[in-house]
């Protein structure tokens, strides 16, 4: 009965350790930590949305996040940097598989958030 405890214990502590940073680095990781700025920023949409011009009437385009190597300001509501420990934290995050057995998707994309990488001022 001890030994089967022993066992028990023994897997809950290896199944219950934290992973090493420095394993598992994949390309979201390595991207984000290469980056010299990391952007988080909330948008109005940029794709999945109709737009028309007022003054022509046509169909035009979302306007882009990012204008001239800066973010637009015209559809960016709130932005934040990430820094430190936390770039890499993300980057693991987004490589993270899904654990949910059963997902539904609802064939719908229009974003409002964005990952912004900025490597020599770009």
């Amino acid at each position: 009965m001890k030994r089967v405890a022993w066992v028990i214990l023994l897997l809950v502590l290896v199944a219950c350790r934290k992973p090493s940073p420095e394993i598992n680095k994949g390309r979201f990781t390595q991207l984000f930590e290469e980056a010299d700025t990391v952007l988080l920023v909330s948008h109005e949409p940029t794709a999945g949305v109709v737009i028309f011009d007022e003054q022509t009437g046509k169909e035009s385009p979302p306007e882009p996040i990012v204008v001239n190597n800066r973010l637009n300001e015209k559809i960016v509501k709130e932005s934040f940097q990430v820094r430190g420990a936390k770039v890499t934290q993300l980057g693991m995050l987004l490589e993270r598989p899904s654990m949910e057995s059963n997902i539904i998707m609802g064939k719908c994309f229009i974003p409002h958030q964005s990952s912004i990488l900025v490597k020599n001022q770009q």
